[in-house]
């Protein structure tokens, strides 16, 4: 990603990301395991903030996949590894 006259230059992880660049990225769980991928990000657009992430894990091309709503707050940017971590649920 290269951000012309910001300053910005490669890398991931800037404070201020478009949407669509999260779009697709790997979510691994705290353990190591990988629980899917961002498919969406949506949008409370009362107050203006990110709700929740839908992540889409398992199937094939859309068949059988599963949808998760995630709480924005939940997954945490790993900018060296490049990809999101969750907590695992015990």
């Amino acid at each position: 990603m290269n951000i012309v006259g910001s300053g910005i230059s490669e890398g991931p992880g800037p404070e201020v990301m478009t949407a669509a660049t999260l779009d697709g990225s790997q979510v691994i769980s705290s353990d190591g395991q990988d629980v899917g991928k961002i498919r969406d990000i949506m949008l409370d657009m009362r107050s203006g903030r990110i709700a929740y992430a839908v992540l889409s894990e398992g199937g094939f091309r859309g068949m059988g996949t599963n949808l998760h709503a995630t709480p924005w707050n939940a997954p945490t940017l790993d900018t060296g590894a490049e990809f999101f971590r969750v907590g695992v649920a015990g």
